[in-house]
């Protein structure tokens, strides 16, 4: 039987600093795309996140969308316009419930050398499960807001502010702002973390002992 891999074949733990953002305003009438609002904001995250700013962004993702019906295409489009201007292409191969893959497509990223940012735009009902993911426990993102950006760093929420879009959002913070209070279990104990390495890491290993094989993530890496 093929020996226990090393620890470079363990899941990475990225020390990239990870963006969470909500995707643009959408129409009221429920048909599929941003409204003028949400291209507003789409073309205000070019200067945010761009070149130009504070962030240095290596890594663009979004929810999949229906390639026919354009439905759940609003993540995407709301990023499209950033990268672009980065010369970057939006990962969109994670569904929108799977939190899972956008962990897997962050740890590859900073495994295979990545130590830029990472923006990930999505649904906002499943943002906080995505930071859940990636080690931050967070109350799930206000449904009357588009403009609150989520910053993790090695699995903390340091930062909840508003993207301050003119036009679109207050230009001076709110006082008493309660939605961008970081919230006290903002990170999840040892106890926790134990659980999630049982649960989720090594769950991901599959042994092919006859080749002495091991595949992570759909990389695979010879003993």
């Amino acid at each position: 039987m093929a020996a226990l891999a090393a620890d470079p074949f363990r899941p990475h733990r990225h020390k990239n600093t990870v963006l969470l953002i909500r995707h643009g305003e959408k129409k009221r009438d429920g048909s599929v795309g941003l409204n003028e609002a949400g291209k507003r904001r789409a073309k205000c995250l070019r200067k945010l996140l761009g070149a130009q700013g504070e962030h240095n962004v290596g890594l663009i993702l979004a929810e999949d969308y229906d390639r026919k019906t354009k439905k759940r295409r609003r993540p995407f489009e709301t990023v499209q316009g950033l990268a672009k201007d980065l010369g970057l292409k939006v990962d969109v191969e994670c569904e929108v419930d799977d939190p899972k893959c956008v962990r897997r497509k962050i740890d590859q990223y900073a495994r295979e050398g990545g130590t830029g940012d990472v923006v990930v735009c999505w649904k906002h009902s499943m943002l906080h499960k995505i930071a859940h993911e990636l080690g931050a426990k967070t109350r799930p993102y206000p449904d009357e807001r588009y403009d609150i950006m989520w910053t993790l760093r090695n699995g903390r929420v340091v930062k909840k502010e508003s993207e301050r879009c003119p036009g679109l959002d207050p230009q001076h913070p709110r006082k008493h702002d309660g939605d961008l209070e970081i919230d006290a279990t903002s990170v999840i104990d040892d106890d926790d973390e134990e659980e999630e390495e049982e649960g989720s890491a090594w769950d991901e290993y599959d042994v092919e002992t006859s080749a002495g094989q091991w595949q992570l993530g759909g990389l695979n890496e010879l003993d």
